[in-house]
């Protein structure tokens, strides 16, 4: 392996999966980018799988159970009860901009079982070295911004958490620039040893225990979106509004997304009329094969939240100031119909 050839490998799903061991668990995935990981975590038996990013995309909503467009950094709230998931995963530490408090932060809504399980690159590995010596930059594959994994286990600890004691350490062979770094560590007075240990070092898998039990747990949610397919497209009919289009805007998405194997068309009614649906949706959707999924319209602001942090696309057909401020802060993208 030559210097100018040198990187560090992409972060495994299979590795992260055999940390998580994610199967019947539910998930709070921080830092969730396009969604990649948390799909292979419901391929591998997660009940649930619920994405935080500040840059989360459509496709990450494809993928997950559920998006939250926010920085985990910025304590966000979350519509889950205290102690609601069983595990919390976090894709690289070093992407949070204060990861003991945003841990500490996080852990609320981690069961006292549960299991933390985080990512944490190594700065002082061989191509994170000479990727900043020779182009005074922080190359994007050695994580957000430069950590030792003392540091992060020091994080790991201010966030609440006893890490275990093994890890899935994922290390390269010793590169061109090894011997040099090696050399020049030493005449800087550090141990040889332990540099030559870290260059090879590209990050590890650590999983960490909850230290103080808050004797919080929660039942599982009922999923809004349980049997959709990836794609999602949500209608909210305003039932005591005689002047909404809803039914003008269904029939036009049916007849749009009819024979399209991807895409779910759900509707949220109110519980009673979820059995006996209106005669205008009916009609609406009459003739159409279009995947149609009447869900219950939720009664408080955490179950429509939860509801748009499952879609993929709202069809606003009427005004609705308060739901319009719930989608900004979940991310979804919102269409004003007609």
């Amino acid at each position: 392996m030559t210097t100018s050839s040198l990187s560090a490998p992409a972060l495994s799903l299979d590795d992260v999966v055999a940390a998580a061991a994610p199967s019947g668990k539910r998930v709070l995935l921080v830092g969730c980018g396009d969604g990649a990981i948390g799909a292979g975590l419901l391929a591998a038996g997660a009940v649930e799988v619920v994405g935080l990013d500040a840059c989360a995309r459509g496709l990450t909503r494809s993928r997950l159970t559920a998006t939250y467009r926010v920085a985990p950094d910025a304590a966000p709230e979350l519509p889950y009860p205290d102690g609601y998931f069983d595990l919390l995963l976090v894709e690289d530490l070093s992407a949070l901009q204060v990861a003991g408090p945003t841990l500490l932060h996080l852990r609320r809504w981690l069961s006292d079982q549960g299991r933390l399980v985080a990512v944490a690159h190594n700065a002082s590995h061989e191509a994170a070295l000479v990727g900043l010596l020779s182009t005074g930059r922080w190359p994007a594959s050695a994580g957000g911004r430069p950590l030792s994994i003392g540091s992060a286990l020091e994080a790991v600890e201010a966030g609440g958490f006893e890490a275990d004691d093994a890890v899935t350490v994922v290390r390269t062979e010793p590169g061109a620039a090894a011997d040099v770094l090696r050399q020049l560590c030493e005449a800087l007075g550090a141990d040889g040893a332990k540099v030559a240990d870290g260059l090879t070092m590209v990050r590890v898998i650590m999983s960490a225990r909850p230290i103080t039990p808050l004797g919080k747990s929660a039942a599982p949610l009922p999923d809004p979106w349980r049997g959709s397919r990836p794609v999602k497209v949500l209608v909210t009919p305003d039932l005591s509004n005689a002047g909404d289009p809803w039914a003008e805007a269904l029939a036009g998405l049916a007849r749009g997304l009819a024979g399209n194997a991807g895409v779910t068309l759900g509707v949220a009614l109110p519980l009673p009329l979820l059995s006996a649906p209106p005669a205008a949706l009916t009609q609406a959707v009459e003739g159409s094969e279009v995947d149609l999924l009447l869900t219950e319209a939720p009664v408080d602001d955490d179950g429509w939240q939860r509801l748009l942090a499952g879609a993929s696309t709202w069809v606003a057909t009427t005004p609705a100031p308060e739901l319009l401020a719930l989608a900004r802060l979940v991310g979804v993208d919102v269409q004003q119909a007609g």
